[in-house]
């Protein structure tokens, strides 16, 4: 899949932070109250730094709380709408990669990825449900499309399983007037019919006309002069 085989540094302490250090409001103790659980935390259950590179405040909600957030936007909202919880914000990919836990990161980066490569008008998912896609550099030129994940066909143009009997000149016409087209695709059958039975009846009658049964085992053989 895309998030296996594209993989940037997942080790957070590579990434270069760029986001402000805004001090907290901490109490006497140390401590700060997450204006999320509204628990009372450690000033190190809290980000070191601004949320994201664009907020103007310091951290209010708790890394814990920070990853929750992150894991039910993914599951019920686009990718693209992960945001600061306190001033929505949006979330940068190392923003993701520094809160969210690795499951959630890892779900995240395959999406985000396969969203900017099927962007490329040569990338094509695979319409049989599997859940995979590939770059068919080929184009229309070439329309079979062979998934590498489940190997059934689709169709790179029409975007539909692979249509076996029809060319995708023929598949247009069939999807423009499907009932003409069958029309059409019967009267050629039965057109191909008759000139096959007219070829068997001549040919028959040629074999008729230069061969006899043989007398032992009925074969048709050529007949000689003279017979």
């Amino acid at each position: 899949m895309f998030g296996q085989r594209y993989r940037p540094d997942s080790t957070k302490d590579a990434l270069t932070t760029t986001n402000r250090r805004l001090k907290l409001q901490l109490s006497p103790n140390g401590s700060q109250n997450c204006v999320v659980c509204t628990d009372t935390k450690k000033a190190s259950e809290f980000p070191a730094s601004t949320i994201t590179k664009s907020c103007e405040h310091p951290p209010m909600t708790c890394l814990d709380c920070i990853a929750v957030s992150i894991r039910i936007t993914l599951k019920s909202r686009q990718w693209k709408d992960l945001s600061c919880t306190e001033c929505n914000e949006r979330l940068g990919f190392e923003d993701v990669q520094r809160y969210a836990d690795e499951k959630t990161f890892k779900s995240y980066e395959t999406i985000s990825i396969r969203a900017v490569v099927s962007e490329s008008p040569d990338f094509a998912w695979c319409v049989h449900g599997c859940g995979d896609g590939q770059l068919h550099e080929a184009g229309a030129a070439q329309p079979v499309v062979t998934c590498r994940t489940c190997g059934k066909q689709s169709c790179f143009r029409h975007k539909v399983a692979w249509h076996e009997t029809l060319s995708c000149a023929e598949y247009d016409a069939f999807l423009k007037d499907p009932k003409g087209f069958r029309g059409a695709n019967l009267a050629m059958e039965a057109a191909a019919w008759k000139k096959q039975e007219e070829e068997e009846k001549a040919t028959a009658l040629m074999v008729s006309k230069t061969t006899k049964p043989c007398p032992d085992c009925k074969t048709p053989i050529e007949k000689s002069q003279g017979w």
